[in-house]
């Protein structure tokens, strides 16, 4: 005698077992810098719009693309993940010391003071 409950518990087994060997999904998001964005505590970086001029977390632009950057004693990180998008609008943005949010920079390495590779 077959027992029923063999083929729903090896069916169940072999599901679950592809459940966790499937990559999780991720989404990759596009991120936005205008001349007449705001900082990355003013602006999300998500919308292709300028800072309004007050408030925290809006929907806006970046200033600069050194906000798509952390900084970290003597060197920067990436805020954005690989896969994201970074669409820099028209204009010049000033690159090294001087720039927005170049804490990390250093006198010393003025050399080091630029976007590093995603």
């Amino acid at each position: 005698m077959r027992n029923p409950f063999v083929k729903p518990a090896a069916f169940l087994c072999l599901f679950v077992l592809c459940l966790f060997t499937l990559p999780a999904s991720t989404q990759a998001d596009t991120y936005y810098v205008r001349r007449d964005g705001g900082t990355f505590r003013q602006c999300t970086g998500r919308a292709d719009a300028p800072y309004p001029g007050s408030g925290y977390n809006r929907p806006c632009a970046w200033s600069h693309p050194f906000w798509a950057l952390r900084g970290q004693d003597e060197s920067a990180f990436w805020r954005i993940k690989g896969g994201d998008t970074l669409v820099i609008g028209q204009g010049s943005y000033k690159m090294g010391i001087g720039a927005p949010n170049t804490a990390w920079c250093s006198t010393d390495w003025s050399w080091a003071c630029r976007l590093p590779p995603l």
